[in-house]
């Protein structure tokens, strides 16, 4: 199956309310992202936004870990370095 075929799955089984099965379909990074932060799950959320150069995942996925209490990831030699890298000049 073609890349863009299992996206279109994906948004068709998230549209449905299966969003865990939409993530582990999807093969877009961002949708991804979107869905596992949706999902909380912060470990995929974390591995996407360790590959990607964007602030705003970075943002948005400490937002979530400090909002559900899950503050080890954003302890996480990775995530420090991470956010020092990007917000600190």
């Amino acid at each position: 199956m073609l890349q863009d075929q299992l996206n279109s799955v994906a948004r068709f089984l998230d549209a449905r309310g299966r969003t865990a099965d939409a993530l582990e379909v999807a093969t877009d990074p961002d949708y991804k992202f979107e869905l596992a932060v949706q999902l909380g799950r912060l470990d995929t959320a974390l591995e996407i936004a360790e590959t990607a150069d964007s602030e705003g995942k970075w943002r948005q996925l400490s937002e979530l870990a400090m909002s559900s209490g899950k503050l080890q990831v954003e302890t996480s030699p990775t995530f420090h370095c991470s956010l020092q890298t990007k917000y600190v000049q």
